[in-house]
């Protein structure tokens, strides 16, 4: 709804099209919110560069394509090494920030990556994103 409905960044018809990951992709950049694999997660930044993954959008949206979709099925032997525990990490710390950039909150949070207390990314302006190198 935010990127098609309230800042039409993207048309109804070509949002559709997209795949999970360029959607998530769409959303973390909207909010302020970097995609790189975040250091904090140095085992799952290996997997996925073994994977040629290269974001996290891509990250969490191809292991859980491989086990829901039945013609992504052979792929699931590909995730076999994945740390499901950093990638639930990743996901949750996702959307604890989308859903604290949807209530408008511009303070401090527990970033669960890093176990810190720090500002939300889009406080500090454009020339620091979260997750971005």
């Amino acid at each position: 709804m935010r990127i098609v409905e309230e800042n039409r960044a993207v048309a109804p018809e070509s949002f559709d099209r997209l795949p999970a990951s360029a959607r998530s992709r769409e959303l973390l950049k909207d909010i302020g919110v970097g995609t790189d694999i975040p250091p904090s997660l140095p085992k799952l930044a290996e997997w996925a560069s073994s994977l040629g993954w290269q974001d996290c959008p891509r990250v969490v949206t191809e292991p859980r394509n491989s086990v829901v979709h039945p013609r992504k099925r052979d792929e699931v032997s590909k995730i076999s090494g994945l740390p499901w525990w950093n990638g639930w990490d990743l996901m949750m710390w996702y959307l604890e920030l989308v859903l604290l950039r949807l209530f408008g909150h511009r303070g401090s949070y527990r970033n669960r990556l890093t176990h810190g207390v720090e500002q939300v990314p889009w406080s500090l302006g454009h020339s620091k994103a979260v997750g971005t190198h």
